[in-house]
């Protein structure tokens, strides 16, 4: 079964198809859908394996790598999902999303905080008392 997400939209009506079982079938989908809804926009979003970002796509500055698109996507906030979280425009991802947040490099200071070897920096006690003081 192919674990890709087929996105409609037409104006602001959004359907998300997947469970396909192989290619054909899907892009049969694909196909009808155009013939019945010429101007509906058709993606695809994969979100097994996450896409490398490509930095040769042009991109706005408020984008951020959608990794599951492939694209530069705007991401917008949501309120009535949540008042932090901004999503994808099209396939609907969280920034909060782990590939998101590390193809995007928006994860926290503290998280940055890493050795060489990939371990984090282990703060000693004479660090908290400076810290206190």
């Amino acid at each position: 079964m192919l674990t890709i997400y087929v996105i409609f939209r037409r104006g602001r009506k959004v359907s998300r198809h997947n469970g396909f079982k192989t290619e054909e079938e899907l892009i049969n989908l694909v196909k009808e859908a155009r013939k019945l809804f010429p101007d509906a926009r058709v993606h695809l979003a994969e979100h097994l394996h996450p896409i490398p970002v490509d930095y040769d796509l042009p991109r706005s500055m408020s984008s951020l790598w959608c990794p599951y698109c492939g694209r530069w996507r705007n991401f917008k906030r949501i309120r009535k999902i949540s008042k932090r979280a901004t999503f994808c425009s099209v396939c609907g991802i969280s920034d909060r999303d782990y590939n998101v947040k590390t193809q995007n490099d928006l994860w926290p200071k503290a998280f940055k905080g890493l050795t060489e070897s990939g371990k984090p920096v282990r703060k000693t006690k004479a660090d908290r008392r400076k810290k206190q003081k």
